[in-house]
């Protein structure tokens, strides 16, 4: 990339005791480039498919564009780093001392405001997120049509891929991600052949249960969006300092600022709502989860479940999601990294300082701060509510601490002892020095990625992001704790959680909205489609950290230059614990669910008995009863003993319990959710104590 930055500051003596400096900065931070100019990125405006979930699809542009610097397959128009958004700022910054004369030089106040450009585009952006892809250098994924997937077998060290599947070579030309598009659609809207020679549509209700392969995931890819323009920050300032007298020193000020243009790692493709009257692709119902009609199947012990009318397809992703993406054959994972985050940091700042006199000086300052964002971390996950409505997981951001309060010490013993006497060197010369911190905890979520939230939307699985699973009353976040720390364990390892899992509320949709279809006849109704919760990112803190360290030294003057300091150094003297966030994230939403009659029919000899029904199925009948029953199959909160402070999670389900039909291990199965809420890390160490020897110059 090209770099090119450049100011102007002047400073304005404008009275004696008032200055003003005042400039202005110019940053360009280019575009990164590729010296052969393999770099490609998604262009929404050229993606080009017809067709629909009935007629098949034609793709003639996959959207895909080559930087302008390939040799063999650039595209017109297209520059050598894809970009289009504007890559430079121009940042004006003021600021001024002000030293009133009616307090003799003893107080100054002084503030400042500034905007500062930083580099949007970095290395792993360019990157493939988790989730497909063979990983690559430095933590890189690679990624289609640079490189391609192989598999094979039969082969040796001299000649590995002696018998490889096909393939299709790496290629910079655009045609072979549009092919590659082509082929997928084909899959999603073809038929498989089943057991008994006949054939159904691939992504549909019976050949999910017989050859679920068949229905492959759809594309997933992740790009820089070329309309991003560069991050920058409004940075301000105002404070006082106070020196009363010549040892004593004190500040206070506000420091804020304001974020704009942050990137965010954004599933583009999230699936649309389609109903009647805004069809997607052909599709006019929505559903994450395919429900199956347990009374309406094939074969003399109902082998396989055919769908309720309005949801035939169960693609990869879930229901029909993967028909309901803008960019169809593209996942609804698909990243771009967009450069669309905001953020707000105030912070009320005060320090005092006793400067060394009488052999003593210590300080202490304390910060009241918030800090608000979308998302805290770039990585390769996004970490909020709906993707779609970006505000809604405004908050206090994953680092947040409203309280920080620090002090540190050091006294110097007095001399006894002549200098350079034999007594001196035992008796002279130590000091005492300590830092002491106490802070708030840092906020989090609680996560659940299997499709009790959000399923309208990201179906059975959502892999590139972590949907926040709300509680009951957001609005008193304290209302779901138990009132334990989380760190302990009952009987038997049971967990005593932080975390109160009846407190756990899914959003369940009802028929009818967001395009969830009304059953009519003898289907069963679909009540199982799940929705985000709006604002309930963050709402709770881990606990506050607190520590003191010391540190007694004793000096030896070798000669004029060179002095010997030992230490003795006791770290975390109180042996305080710190605790680590608690375990946010557990499995609610299980793979599928059945109604208690449908695993029980055929003396359990049938598809929901045998496992053979896929991810996001759902077999019932259109009993009341029979669907409830599914439900309860289908989520199930962390199993779980006693309520409030007495609350405990046992590490195993009893026989007959939730999903644990007959136990797998002594005394039950093992319980997925067993640690949801309690505390499994710490932060920093134990109590430790060192000696070293040191040479200062």
């Amino acid at each position: 990339s090209n770099e090119i930055a450049f100011y102007a500051q002047d400073k304005w003596q404008v009275l004696s005791n008032l200055s003003i400096s005042a400039g202005v900065r110019y940053d360009y931070h280019g575009g990164l480039t590729e010296k052969y100019g393999n770099l490609f990125n998604f262009d929404p405006t050229a993606y080009s498919v017809g067709g629909n979930t009935t007629s098949g699809f034609t793709v003639n542009n996959a959207g895909f564009v080559v930087a302008g610097n390939n040799k063999f397959n650039p595209t017109p128009g297209v520059s050598n780093s894809t970009l289009t958004g504007r890559q430079w700022g121009i940042s004006p910054r003021v600021s001024f001392n002000w030293a009133p004369k009616a307090t003799h030089n003893t107080v100054v106040i002084s503030g400042g405001a500034g905007i500062y450009y930083d580099r949007g585009e970095l290395f792993s952006y360019l990157s493939q997120p988790a989730g497909s892809g063979i990983g690559g250098p430095f933590g890189v994924t690679e990624s289609a049509p640079l490189t391609s997937f192989i598999s094979a077998g039969g082969g040796n060290l001299g000649n590995p891929l002696a018998n490889p599947a096909t393939f299709v070579p790496p290629s910079s030309n655009p045609a072979t991600i549009t092919q590659a598009l082509q082929t997928q659609l084909n899959i999603m809207t073809g038929n498989s052949t089943l057991f008994d020679g006949s054939s159904a549509p691939t992504c549909g209700a019976i050949a999910n249960q017989e050859v679920y392969q068949d229905c492959t995931a759809t594309l997933n890819f992740a790009a820089y969006d070329k309309k991003n323009v560069l991050p920058y920050t409004m940075n301000f300032t105002l404070g006082v300092q106070w020196q009363p007298r010549s040892d004593l020193f004190i500040k206070i000020g506000y420091v804020g600022n304001r974020g704009r243009h942050a990137v965010i790692p954004i599933p583009f493709n999230e699936p649309v709502i389609a109903t009647a009257t805004n069809p997607i692709w052909g599709e006019s119902d929505s559903y994450g989860f395919q429900v199956l009609n347990q009374n309406n199947c094939g074969g003399p012990y109902c082998e396989d479940y055919n769908s309720i009318a309005a949801e035939p397809w169960n693609t990869a992703d879930g229901g029909n999601t993967d028909f309901r993406a803008p960019y169809v054959g593209f996942s609804p994972n698909a990243a771009l990294f967009k450069a669309v985050g905001t953020s707000a940091y105030d912070a009320l700042e005060s320090h005092v300082e006793k400067r060394l006199s009488h052999n003593f000086q210590a300080g202490a300052s304390y910060t009241f701060s918030h800090t608000y964002d979308e998302q805290s971390d770039i990585g390769l996950f996004f970490t909020g509510d709906n993707p779609n409505n970006l505000r809604s997981s405004y908050a206090p951001a994953d680092f947040d601490r409203r309280h920080v309060f620090s002090a540190n010490f050091q006294v110097l013993a007095p001399n006894v002892s002549q200098p350079n006497s034999v007594l001196a060197y035992l008796t002279n010369n130590w000091q005492l020095n300590g830092i002491g911190i106490l802070q708030s905890g840092e906020p989090y979520s609680l996560y659940e990625f299997y499709g009790a939230v959000g399923s309208i939307y990201f179906g059975d699985f959502p892999t590139l992001m972590n949907p926040v699973l709300p509680i009951k009353n957001p609005r008193n976040p304290s209302s779901a704790l138990t009132g334990n720390s989380g760190k302990l364990r009952g009987v038997g390892g049971s967990y005593i959680p932080a975390i109160d899992p009846t407190q756990l509320d899914i959003h369940y949709l009802a028929p009818g909205e967001k395009g969830i279809p009304i059953s009519t006849g003898t289907d069963p109704q679909d009540i199982y489609q799940t929705d985000f919760a709006s604002g309930q990112r963050n709402l709770f803190r881990q606990a506050p950290q607190k520590r003191l360290d010391i540190s007694v030294r004793k000096d030896f003057l070798v000669e004029r230059k060179f002095t010997l300091q030992y230490q003795f150094n006791v770290f975390n003297v109180t042996n305080t614990t710190s605790l680590d966030v608690p375990q946010d994230q557990t499995q609610i939403r299980q793979n599928f669910g059945c109604s208690a009659s449908a695993i029980a029919a055929f003396g359990g000899s049938n598809n929901c008995a045998l496992n053979y029904v896929n991810y996001g199925e759902i077999v019932t009948s259109n009993s009341p009863a029979d669907q409830q029953s599914a439900l309860t199959n289908l989520d199930q909160l962390p199993f779980h003993n006693g309520s409030g402070k007495s609350t405990t999670i046992p590490t195993t389900l009893p026989p007959n319990t939730l999903s644990c039909a007959s136990a797998t291990v002594q005394g039950g199965c093992p319980n997925n959710g067993a640690n949801f809420g309690s505390v499994t890390g710490t932060i920093g160490g134990s109590r430790a104590v060192t000696m070293g020897i040191h040479i200062l110059f």
